[in-house]
């Protein structure tokens, strides 16, 4: 058993250049290999014992719309990051064509979120035992973390009408370190500039 993490697919395009639609799908490949994981993948989800009668009870595990209040500042964090690893590299690009993709590109990053789509998060850990989970548990009263077990074949239950593409789970690591950050970004950029 092992998880190869997929691409998400938010929208189909036609790009006018096969080469740079080449790159950025190289370069999402090499993305998503940095998710996959060979051999078994256990994560853990901390909650509350009322969380936890719930995702026993009704089989599920609740998640929090993307566009919640909750996570703005770290959308326009992210958004801001993208915004300005694109203007160094539109203002370094001599090619007046990848500079007008580079453009699209940043426009496109310009919206803090997209309606059309809507996104929705669960936070699991590799750790089952982070002391920084337990904090305030006195506060919240007993605290419990689920281990889940996940593969490739692992599917959400969507309810019966929702596509079947639409029921794969979406695994990702979170990146904190911002040179790491910038380096994801600088790298997925790199290969529409090197183009010219």
């Amino acid at each position: 058993m092992s998880y190869n993490a997929t691409p998400i697919k938010l929208y189909s395009y036609v790009c006018d250049f096969p080469d740079v639609e080449m790159a950025v799908n190289s370069s999402t490949k090499s993305w998503l290999s940095k998710h996959n994981v060979l051999g078994p993948l256990f994560l853990y989800h901390y909650t509350t014992i009322e969380g936890l009668k719930g995702m026993i009870i009704d089989r599920s595990i609740w998640c929090t719309y993307i566009d919640d209040n909750k996570y703005k500042e770290d959308l326009k964090y992210g958004k801001n990051l993208i915004i300005s690893r694109l203007n160094i590299f539109i203002e370094r690009e001599k090619n007046v064509d990848i500079q007008k993709i580079l453009m699209g590109i940043k426009n496109f990053s310009s919206f803090v979120y997209h309606r059309t789509h809507y996104i929705f998060i669960a936070s699991l850990f590799e750790r089952g035992n982070l002391s920084s989970r337990w904090k305030g548990s006195a506060s919240k009263g007993v605290r419990y973390n689920l281990g889940i077990s996940f593969d490739s074949e692992t599917k959400i239950d969507c309810g019966i009408d929702a596509p079947l593409e639409s029921r794969n789970i979406v695994l990702r690591k979170v990146v904190y370190e911002q040179s790491e950050q910038i380096k994801i970004i600088d790298d997925f950029i790199s290969v529409v500039s090197i183009q010219n």
